[in-house]
């Protein structure tokens, strides 16, 4: 069974995401802020790591996914944001996808299986 960090701090957000992935069979670990999702990504070898761009503390969510690059430069990483941000280029430069808020699920799911299944 192929793992899926979800790094959100905004609780309905983080279950309703992690909810569909685990109705996909995926297995699912939550983080509420960026320091713990570090934290976890030091601990466990994560097939993906989807995260929000803004959590409170001292990691952002672009934070989280160039520490899990720098581990597991070729695994799958998600930016999910509903801020105007010029972080889509940075993103992109370590591998990852950029989402724009308010995603659907079928397009989540489709971006993670296409790299999850090679």
């Amino acid at each position: 069974m192929k793992t899926i960090l979800v790094a959100e701090d905004e609780h309905l957000a983080r279950w309703s995401v992690s909810e569909f992935l685990r109705t996909e069979h995926f297995e699912v670990i939550e983080a509420d802020d960026g320091q713990t999702a570090v934290e976890l990504i030091d601990h466990k070898p994560f097939d993906v790591v989807i995260s929000d761009y803004s959590m409170p503390g001292k990691f952002t969510g672009l934070d989280v996914l160039r520490h899990y690059h720098e581990l597991w430069p070729r695994r799958l990483k998600v930016l999910i944001t509903g801020q105007n941000s010029d972080t889509k280029t940075e993103v992109e430069a370590i591998g990852g996808i950029y989402l724009k808020k308010p995603i659907f699920f079928e397009d989540l799911l489709a971006v993670v299986n296409s790299r999850v299944n090679e």
